[in-house]
């Protein structure tokens, strides 16, 4: 199973989400009013076939030749790569621990605002994970959560039309093109853009009133996401989940103005607040 008992959470107590609870609430009550208290449910995509490319080929390889196909003789994995029969498992497996964990420690906190990427493993893991957990509200579907883009057709989304007829219920961001216009066949978007544009999701996710906030896209975002909030990095395998409680305070000097989620410029310049680990406090 890749996503661990209680997603991580280390607490040995019998009603362990029950005082998980009473924890976050305490500190958002005692907080400043310029600070506040989120937590994040990170989930990995489960396994694709490009997974299966890269792990075969190699990165070097992959970047040189492969990647750049469709696919080989016995696979395809673009555009936009579908989940393998184990990558179904995995996404199935993290249901199980949603289920398990709302009947135990006195139940999980569900999140209330949802987010996911736009690319088709991202979806169909999110779908899976979370059918019979949380029916409402829809998960919106927000174009900087994508994988880093370029050079590999698997990172080559669907079109707008094609992702809402396989996922009606879920919304799009606003100005969410139909087509990919971020995707290049000879250029590969570097890390340190990835880390950029998840700042400026991150930014206005932590500015909404509610307190838990799940999340499912790809290995860069979220080791972005980690290292924004001020955690050790963590190789989240495919189909793998984790709590994340972070804290933001909207004093930073940083501080964003006039940024929509999705903002095509990918100019944000700072645009995140001091995000820090309250994990131990």
């Amino acid at each position: 199973m890749q996503s661990p008992k209680r997603f991580g959470l280390i607490d040995s107590q019998k009603k362990y989400w029950t005082t998980f609870q009473q924890k976050i609430k305490r500190m958002n009550k005692k907080s400043d009013k310029d600070i506040t208290y989120k937590v994040l449910f990170l989930g990995r995509h489960a396994e694709g076939y490009h997974n299966l490319g890269l792990a075969y080929y190699g990165e070097e390889e992959w970047d040189r030749k492969w990647g750049r196909l469709t696919g080989n003789s016995t696979i395809t994995w673009g555009p936009d790569a579908k989940l393998t029969p184990n990558g179904i498992e995995q996404a199935k497996g993290v249901n199980a621990v949603w289920m398990n964990e709302m009947q135990n420690g006195g139940g999980i906190p569900l999140p209330t605002a949802l987010f996911v990427s736009p690319l088709r493993r991202a979806l169909f893991t999110f779908n899976m994970s979370f059918t019979g957990v949380v029916d409402c509200p829809s998960p919106l579907i927000i174009e900087n959560l994508r994988d880093a883009y370029g050079l590999r057709t698997s990172d080559w989304r669907h079109n707008k039309t094609w992702i809402h007829e396989h996922f009606p219920r879920f919304e799009f961001e606003e100005g969410f093109t139909e087509n990919d216009e971020l995707w290049k066949k000879e250029e590969r978007e570097p890390t340190e853009h990835v880390q950029e544009r998840v700042k400026g999701v991150l930014d206005q996710i932590f500015t909404l009133s509610d307190t838990y906030l799940a999340l499912v896209a790809h290995d860069k975002v979220i080791s972005a996401t980690f290292n924004l909030t001020g955690h050790p990095d963590y190789n989240l395998p495919t189909g793998g989940s984790g709590v994340l409680p972070s804290k933001r305070d909207s004093n930073s000097s940083n501080r964003s103005r006039g940024h929509s989620i999705g903002d095509k410029s990918h100019s944000h310049k700072n645009i995140v607040q001091r995000l820090e680990a309250v994990t131990n406090n």
